[in-house]
């Protein structure tokens, strides 16, 4: 764990780089991080370039918490605490970037990333649940992901449990508590970066914005 603080540091520069900025400033001549919602995100710029663009943003922001990771642990012999460092520091880097005066994004896709590398399994069970639950939220669809994610943390639990060993693949099955607790930290942090979106919808009348 002696690569902890330098992986978080490295992890937060790496996620500080701002590809909503870049790619919608590069396919539209338009500003993320002030244009449209003002959230310098793939939704933003998904909605106001393109969907080449927001999808370009979204899988850029999914890898650059995934891959650091993924890189540091398998090439450079990094211990999967000091990675999970630098999976985290990216979406500290993503949600709170130095190249925006910290601001940044709700970190949805590079959370995704980093519970990738915690526990893709895991993260594949919650994205089922996902799946199977849209059709019955109808307006209530933009809370879903947020709501799922919070189930990562006791789907990683039951990856490492007996019953998991039993019935879940064995590729990625998580060692320790450290998955589970930096699972939840980042569930948390998601909560605490949308929650302030999601009191602005609650507060339009149903007619929606004029």
């Amino acid at each position: 764990m002696s690569r902890a603080l330098p992986g978080l540091a490295v992890g937060y520069l790496i996620g500080s780089i701002p590809f909503a900025v870049l790619l919608s400033r590069a396919f539209g001549d338009f500003d993320a991080a002030r244009q449209g919602t003002g959230n310098p995100g793939a939704t933003n710029v998904f909605k106001h370039v393109g969907r080449l663009a927001g999808a370009a943003v979204g899988l850029l922001d999914y890898f650059k918490a995934l891959l650091p990771a993924l890189l540091a642990e398998r090439w450079l012999g990094w211990d999967s605490g000091a990675a999970t460092c630098l999976a985290v520091g990216a979406v500290l880097g993503h949600d709170f970037s130095c190249a925006l005066r910290l601001r940044g994004g709700k970190g949805g896709a590079s959370t995704l990333g980093a519970f990738s590398y915690l526990d893709f399994p895991a993260l594949m069970a919650v994205g089922a649940l996902w799946a199977l639950a849209l059709p019955f939220l109808r307006g209530r669809r933009f809370v879903a992901g947020p709501a799922a994610l919070t189930l990562f943390p006791v789907a990683v639990a039951l990856h490492a449990s007996p019953w998991g060993a039993a019935h879940l693949p064995a590729a990625g099955r998580p060692q320790g508590m450290l998955p589970i607790v930096t699972g939840a930290g980042l569930a948390l942090l998601l909560w605490a970066r949308v929650l302030p979106g999601l009191r602005s919808r609650a507060a339009l009348p149903a007619g929606g914005p004029r």
